[in-house]
């Protein structure tokens, strides 16, 4: 960390809505920005880390020991207890879990998409039982073992988050040109350079397609 980044511990314990207002704040900061989390870290951080870098492309991730004291407000210090800068989720279970409530109203596809990975965090970074057939911790833990680095997990959790907005801006730009094809008598023609598929216009209540 840098001169003066570590500061002597709050003396007020932070609430749910305190996270909020601190990460909200940092958000609507320009850049310079920086991320910061702790070191040898688990599911919780690094995806934490990795989404809030697709949400701001231009910040800087730097990993700190899990007990830094971080008040800086450049500085968004994720899965960390200390400090004016520090989010842990309180209110939800996870630092993901937060992130991603941010993303409700600003950007509710992508949201809704990133809401079972949330739920998911907020049980397993609480050591409760998860069912799901994908565990990000164990993907997390399956990356040390093989010996990446907190960079590198980072990396490879942000290049996830970046395939699942990826696909829903495909998705919605489909919806948007499937809205623009006519459906006659519960058939829709596609021209040639229609790249549509089938399935939109079927929920748009489409008995047939036909592709010219």
């Amino acid at each position: 960390l840098g001169r003066g980044m570590e500061q002597k511990p709050t003396p007020t314990k932070k609430t749910a809505k305190d996270e909020i207002a601190i990460l909200q704040t940092w958000l609507n900061r320009d850049d310079p920005l920086i991320i910061a989390t702790h070191q040898q870290m688990d599911a919780d951080a690094a995806f934490s880390a990795a989404l809030l870098r697709v949400m701001k492309p231009n910040a800087a991730i730097i990993f700190v020991r899990a007990d830094s004291t971080i008040s800086r407000p450049e500085v968004i210090a994720v899965d960390l207890m200390n400090g004016t800068s520090a989010v842990k989720g309180l209110g939800v279970g996870s630092s993901f879990g937060l992130i991603v409530s941010t993303l409700k109203q600003s950007d509710p596809s992508f949201y809704k998409v990133l809401k079972p990975w949330a739920k998911q965090l907020n049980l397993t970074d609480q050591a409760k039982r998860c069912n799901d057939a994908v565990v990000l911790a164990d993907m997390v833990s399956a990356w040390r073992s093989i010996g990446l680095d907190d960079e590198t997990i980072v990396s490879r959790a942000e290049e996830l988050l970046l395939g699942k907005l990826k696909f829903i801006r495909r998705r919605e730009q489909q919806q948007k040109l499937a809205s623009k094809i006519p459906i006659q008598g519960g058939v829709a023609v596609l021209g040639p350079d229609d790249n549509v598929p089938a399935k939109q216009l079927f929920q748009r209540g489409a008995k047939a397609v036909v592709r010219q």
